[in-house]
C-alpha cells in the first residue's frame, strides 16, 4: 500500500486533469487497480499475520511440549526413585516380617514343647500335683497321684476348692498363706473316706504367658506314714521310749527336713 498509492495517485490525477472520456476511463481503471492492490495487500498482510501468529503459537506449543517433556522426565525419574526406595523399604519390611514369623514360630514350637513336657511331668509325677487359681484356690486340674492320695476322681477335684480338702482346724488357723508363691508347709487333709492325711504342700506360681498367669502349682507330698512312724518313735511309753531316754549314746530324732524333733538327756547334755 505504501508504494502503490503514490505510484497510481499521480497518473490518476494527471488523467483526471485532461478531462476527456478516454483519460477518465483510464483513470477509473487505475482507481480499480489501486483498490485491487490495496485489497491484495490487505489480504497478504492478514495472511502473513496469520502465518506469523501460527508460527509463534507453534513455537510456543513446541516450547510448552518441551517443558512438559522435561517435567515428565523429572516426574518419571522421581517416581522411579520413589519406587526404588519403596521397593527397598518393602524388601526390608518383608525380611523383618519373615524373621519375626520365624521367631514367633520357634517360640510357639518351644512353648508347645515346654507345655507338652510339663503336661507329661504333671500327669506322671509320683507326687500329688494340683493346678489352681491363686486368687480363689479353685482347682483347675489334678494329677492321678493326688487323686489316689485323697480318694477323689479328677472330675470331682476340678469342681472343688483346695481349702475344702483341709481339716477344719487347718481352715480356722489361717489359710492366708496357703496360696502364697514359693511357700511350703505341713498340712492335714481329709480323705474322701474321712480319715486324716498329712501332706507337705509346696506352692509355685505359673508364669510365662497370658494363659498361665494367675495360676499356682501345688505339690502335696504324703507324710502320713512318716508322721505315724515319728509318733511311734517319739512315744515315751514303750520300750523304745525307755531305751531312748536311758541310752548313754547321744541320740536325736529328725524329721524329713532334718530338724531335731526330740533328743535324749545325753544328747541335750
Amino acid at each position: 500500500a505504501a508504494f502503490s498509492v503514490p505510484a497510481v495517485a499521480i497518473p490518476f490525477y494527471n488523467l483526471m486533469a485532461h478531462g476527456d472520456p478516454v483519460a477518465q476511463k483510464i483513470a477509473a481503471v487505475l482507481a480499480f487497480f489501486l483498490v485491487f492492490l490495496l485489497a491484495s495487500a490487505e489480504r497478504g498482510h492478514r495472511a502473513r499475520k496469520g502465518e506469523f501468529s501460527i508460527q509463534i503459537e507453534r513455537e510456543r506449543l513446541s516450547a510448552a511440549l518441551t517443558a512438559e517433556k522435561e517435567k515428565f522426565k523429572d516426574l518419571a525419574a522421581e517416581l522411579d526413585a520413589r519406587v526404588q526406595t519403596r521397593t527397598g523399604q518393602l524388601t526390608e519390611l518383608n525380611e523383618k516380617l519373615q524373621a519375626e514369623v520365624f521367631e514367633r514360630g520357634e517360640a510357639e514350637r518351644a512353648a508347645r514343647s515346654q507345655k507338652a513336657r510339663f503336661t507329661a511331668a504333671f500327669e506322671n509325677a509320683p507326687v500329688g500335683m494340683i493346678i489352681a487359681y491363686q486368687a480363689t484356690g479353685e482347682i483347675v486340674k489334678a494329677n492321678s497321684a493326688v487323686c489316689e492320695l485323697l480318694g477323689y476322681k479328677t472330675a470331682e477335684l476340678a469342681k472343688m476348692r483346695l481349702v475344702s480338702l483341709l481339716c477344719p482346724s487347718e481352715r480356722e488357723h489361717g489359710t492366708t498363706d496357703l496360696f502364697a508363691s514359693d511357700s511350703s508347709a505341713e498340712r492335714r487333709f481329709i480323705h474322701r473316706r474321712g480319715h486324716v492325711i498329712w501332706g507337705r504342700t509346696s506352692i509355685g506360681a505359673m508364669s510365662g504367658d497370658e494363659f498361665t498367669d494367675g495360676y499356682v502349682v501345688i505339690q502335696i507330698q504324703d507324710l502320713t506314714e512318716l508322721k505315724s512312724a515319728h509318733d511311734k518313735l517319739s512315744s515315751r511309753d514303750g520300750a523304745f521310749g525307755a531305751a531312748f531316754e536311758s541310752t548313754p549314746t547321744p541320740t536325736a530324732i529328725l524329721d524329713a527336713c532334718g530338724r531335731i524333733t526330740n533328743s535324749n538327756p545325753r544328747m541335750r547334755t
